[in-house]
């Protein structure tokens, strides 16, 4: 048999090297198994599982909720004109159908026409007397085939069209020049709402009359001052 012999220092220097490695590994596999590192980020883009042909979006920014809606730009109403101390709803059919915030001539197919004017004649029931002052008054507007709105009126009294000024819609005949002719409405407010009435621009004449079922007749005429 062999002689034994005690162990030199060059046999403890790899021993104590060897336990060194042992305990550094075991020291790193138990590291990893306790505190695993953290998952690498997906892509933004990524098949999903149910449906192959499907993408889904993966956002990384925390969704804040939709943006909110930009108020729309506040629209300014149209005021009423200014030019009667009352509602007029014939001037505010000629501004809505131009599109005018005001009473703007330059854009108007023609300047509006307000003649003062005296009565010559006047038969039948009316709230006034051959006295009164009479005003006479040609708007442009456009709805169908009208062109004009026609108002008279006599005192604090609207002869033509109504007491509202709802209706006096006509068809302005012009000549060549753009000057007018005759303002016709033959039809009288058991027909078509308001009486009839003839201007005659180059005469200076104007006459409004009405008849029919429930109306109180009456003819009227005018010279244009």
């Amino acid at each position: 048999m062999r002689e034994r012999r005690r162990a030199g220092w060059p046999e403890l220097a790899v021993l104590l090297v060897f336990l060194a490695g042992s305990s550094y590994v075991a020291y790193q596999t138990h590291r990893a198994l306790v505190d695993p590192p953290p998952p690498r980020p997906r892509p933004a883009l990524e098949a999903s599982d149910a449906d192959p042909t499907t993408w889904v979006h993966h956002a990384w920014i925390p969704d804040a909720g939709a943006a909110p809606l930009a108020p729309p730009p506040p629209v300014a109403p149209l005021a009423p004109p200014a030019q009667d101390e009352v509602y007029d709803p014939q001037r505010w059919a000629m501004v809505r159908a131009f599109g005018l915030a005001g009473d703007a001539g330059d854009a108007l197919p023609f300047a509006p026409i307000e003649r003062s004017a005296r009565i010559t004649s006047l038969r039948g029931q009316l709230p006034f007397g051959r006295a009164a002052a009479c005003d006479v008054r040609v708007l442009p507007v456009r709805s169908g085939a009208f062109d004009c709105l026609v108002r008279v009126r006599c005192g604090d009294h609207v002869v033509y069209p109504n007491p509202t000024q709802t209706a006096g819609y006509v068809r302005c005949e012009r000549d060549d020049e753009g000057g007018f002719g005759r303002i016709e409405d033959a039809g009288h407010s058991a027909l078509d709402g308001d009486p009839r009435l003839r201007l005659e621009l180059a005469l200076d004449e104007v006459h409004v009359s009405d008849e029919g079922d429930g109306v109180a007749p009456f003819e009227l005429t005018l010279r244009l001052l």
